[in-house]
């Protein structure tokens, strides 16, 4: 029960986030378990650019976790099988 709930919530917070391009990217990059420095400098932002990204993506999803960001993220994605 308390898993399907969370379920149903990652799912909310996917459907009703819209990703930029630039959103998508960052979550790509996060989902590879990449660290911030990494991040900002593979895409050429600062790294205060870079954590402004991630917090509007916080405060866009309603997720508490760069884990939850992802699962949302991937909650959207086209199903691939």
């Amino acid at each position: 029960m308390v898993a399907q709930a969370a379920d149903d919530r990652l799912e909310q917070a996917g459907t009703k986030a819209r990703f930029t391009p630039r959103e998508a990217e960052i979550l790509l990059l996060l989902s590879q378990g990449l660290a911030d420095k990494q991040i900002a400098s593979i895409l050429s932002i600062s790294l205060s650019t870079l954590r402004t990204h991630i917090h509007r993506l916080f405060t866009k999803t309603g997720c508490f976790s760069r884990a939850g960001l992802v699962a949302a993220w991937l909650a959207v994605q086209p199903k691939r099988f």
